[in-house]
């Protein structure tokens, strides 16, 4: 039996909301990166120019942009691998989003997110790889050479000092398994508390997404990629898509940080003094919320400029496993990464077993 796309995408529209309930009338809309309008795309992209070519007023020989990338290096140690991880990084974009507006005097500018589950047969053709969006691969010495957003020299390395040096991406083997619409909607669905949704998503999809484009994007200063902030818009809107799916849980907050301290809502996030958990629990309150994701195969054909067939002979490919280099660099429990993996590969297998594959025990 065949996959059929209109199929998965069905399961992910009855399971999980696509548009999160909060949206108020006064809500900036993130929309999907290729449901912009071409108006709201350019603004966008022109917003992060420009902010690029901005010094920065305490150091002028570093870009506004770099000094607020070099703020995730700063923080690198006590925002990963525990429940802090969500709303470190959604208070995080926030912050980018308001100084895209503040440098361009414009209120309607917003961060895109990058559903990257609906590149899952091919991440590589994606649109968002060529050059009016954000650039591919990296060419000589790695440096990415096309793209709106990915022709860029940053300045400041994995330790946070200044090392002027280009942008660069090394894809790698992760590409061939991005989580399909089906098995994201699981994932997130499954996730029964906030900690375990936390380290599904953290664990599971963040890091093989960061992983496959390589190059910064796999170190402390990940936030050189303009990749980045689309891919955290996405990670962002899976939490606020199981908030309004879970509306008992909406405002649970649990779990260990990576010190495996207990985490409260009362809890500062680091780097920003007297900004607590509480406050960024719900996205209408920071004054933004997330549009629906293209839910139909014709809409999905026509917002990709991969070849889409309208089935699949192929069963989903189980989970990748990770190294132990990239669990120690990233302060990954191996225990963690295990249970999370083998939680991805029963979807994967339900799901193929429902699809007429046969699956080895």
């Amino acid at each position: 039996m065949k996959y059929t796309l209109l199929v998965l995408c069905f399961a992910l529209m009855v399971v999980l909301p696509l548009a999160s309930a909060r949206c108020a009338s006064n809500s900036l809309v993130r929309k999907e990166v290729r449901q912009m309008t071409p108006t709201e795309l350019s603004k966008y992209i022109n917003a992060v120019k420009l902010l690029r070519n901005l010094t920065s007023p305490t150091t002028p020989t570093v870009t506004r942009y770099d000094t607020f990338a070099v703020i995730h290096v700063t923080q690198n140690n006590r925002i990963h691998s525990g429940a802090n991880f969500l709303p470190w990084h959604r208070y995080y974009l926030k912050q980018l989003e308001l100084l895209l507006q503040s440098v361009t005097n414009d209120p309607t500018i917003y961060i895109p997110y990058w559903d990257w589950s609906l590149d899952y047969l091919n991440p590589t053709a994606s649109i968002l790889m060529t050059d009016a969006y954000f650039g591919g691969n990296g060419g000589s010495g790695g440096c990415v050479t096309n793209g709106q957003l990915g022709k860029w020299r940053p300045k400041y390395n994995s330790n946070g000092q200044l090392v002027d040096h280009c942008l660069p991406r090394s894809f790698g083997s992760d590409m061939n398994n991005y989580p399909s619409p089906a098995t994201l909607n699981s994932l997130i669905a499954g996730s029964t508390t906030f900690s375990t949704l936390a380290q599904n998503v953290e664990v599971g999809p963040h890091n093989l997404v960061h992983r496959s484009i390589g190059g910064d994007m796999t170190t402390a200063i990940s936030t050189n990629d303009a990749f980045f902030f689309s891919h955290h818009a996405m990670v962002d809107r899976l939490w606020a898509n199981w908030q309004d799916a879970n509306p008992a849980l909406a405002n649970t907050y649990n779990g260990r940080d990576n010190t495996n301290r207990r985490v409260t809502l009362n809890d500062v996030l680091a780097g920003y003094p007297g900004i607590t958990v509480t406050q960024v629990m719900n996205t209408t309150t920071m004054g933004y919320c997330y549009g629906n994701a293209p839910s139909t195969a014709a809409t999905f054909s026509a917002l990709s400029s991969q070849t889409m067939d309208a089935a699949s002979e192929e069963p989903l490919p189980h989970w990748p496993p990770v190294s132990e280099e990239y669990m120690i660099a990233k302060g990954i429990d191996p225990v963690v990464q295990a249970e999370v993996t083998a939680r991805i590969n029963s979807i994967i297998d339900s799901l193929n077993e429902a699809n007429g594959f046969t699956v080895s025990k």
